[in-house]
């Protein structure tokens, strides 16, 4: 990887020698031709942590195209940084999107939980919030955290999955909140 001297930001090494940046890989994810953006999406990827802020913002463009390739690079990426604009985008409206930002909260582990937990409690209400965590926390419960955090989980997948969710989540949530152990709660603050 390289930094361009003219304007001090990384770029990535284009498969013809040249150099691209952040910004031209970005530019690249609107096109409409999918094998262009995932090569874009594959560039970003390799540039790790520098490319992290770059897809949190794209996760906000109005094209959905964007927004899909930013979810899956930071799937690939797992940078816990991006918990809480990969928990935002839980409501995006569209259902690919949504897919493949549960499955890079997923990827994060017990980085995605104090994020995750704090939006349940403040917008519970959400039905595609509460969609996309249940996605997250029954599938994190179900072998990806120690059992210890499993078992503070279940109850918040217990109020996903009732009757009324609306009501219950956001008590489960903050109950869940407050007994994640400190080391979790302070490596995501």
């Amino acid at each position: 990887m390289q930094v361009s001297k003219k304007d001090a930001r990384p770029v990535a090494p284009e498969d013809e020698g040249g150099e691209e940046t952040i910004e031209q890989l970005l530019a690249q994810l609107h096109t409409h031709d999918w094998k262009t953006r995932e090569h874009a999406r594959w560039q970003l990827v390799t540039l790790r942590e520098l490319a992290v802020f770059p897809l949190i913002d794209a996760l906000e463009d109005p094209d959905w195209h964007v927004r899909w390739e930013a979810a899956k690079a930071l799937h690939d990426i797992a940078d816990a940084r991006a918990a809480p604009a990969l928990v935002k985008a839980l409501r995006d409206r569209r259902f690919g999107v949504r897919w493949l930002v549960s499955d890079a909260l997923i990827a994060l582990r017990e980085a995605s939980l104090p994020p995750l937990l704090t939006a349940l409690v403040h917008h519970g209400d959400s039905i595609l919030l509460r969609n996309g965590a249940h996605h997250v926390l029954r599938d994190l419960s179900r072998g990806h955290v120690s059992r210890e955090i499993a078992a503070i989980l279940k109850p918040v997948v217990a109020a996903l999955e009732s009757i009324e969710p609306s009501m219950a989540v956001p008590m489960a949530a903050q109950k869940a909140l407050d007994e994640l152990p400190a080391r979790i709660r302070k490596r995501t603050a």
